[in-house]
């Protein structure tokens, strides 16, 4: 799986990289219990609902919040380093589509099990960003 960071700050892609594997991770929790409470379409349908809310303020919100410091820290133009950093969001190779919407709603989908490139690349991209536990 690529995540595409072109133009970005080597700072900014490590934090982005770190927050979308965290994110999945969130994703994966709330789908396990959610197979584990009941598995009904209508819960699913529900977690989705939650998942389009979330997703929605995060691009209208914090993507713009987050490029906006990235673009004046590298002395470039907002709208133009926000159009190349939606453009990287669109080219990665992983994301809603026909298939994980089949998988999602398929009775006892675990994504580790399932698809376990996705949880292989969670790890990877949380070891390139170095970051470190909290003690």
């Amino acid at each position: 799986m690529v995540f595409y960071t072109s133009g970005m700050h080597e700072e900014m892609a490590k934090l982005w990289k770190w927050h979308i594997a965290e994110e999945l991770e969130h994703s994966f929790v709330k789908l396990k219990v959610i197979n584990h409470l009941n598995n009904s379409y209508w819960l699913k349908s529900l977690g989705m609902l939650e998942g389009i809310i979330v997703a929605n303020l995060y691009v209208t919100t914090l993507i713009p919040s987050v490029v906006r410091q990235d673009a004046k820290a590298q002395g470039k133009k907002f709208w133009p380093h926000l159009w190349m950093f939606l453009k990287g969001l669109a080219k990665t190779d992983w994301g809603v589509n026909k298939e994980s919407l089949r998988q999602y709603f398929s009775k006892d989908f675990d994504p580790e099990i399932k698809s376990p490139e996705v949880a292989a690349q969670i790890d990877v991209w949380i070891l390139e960003t170095q970051a470190r536990p909290v003690k």
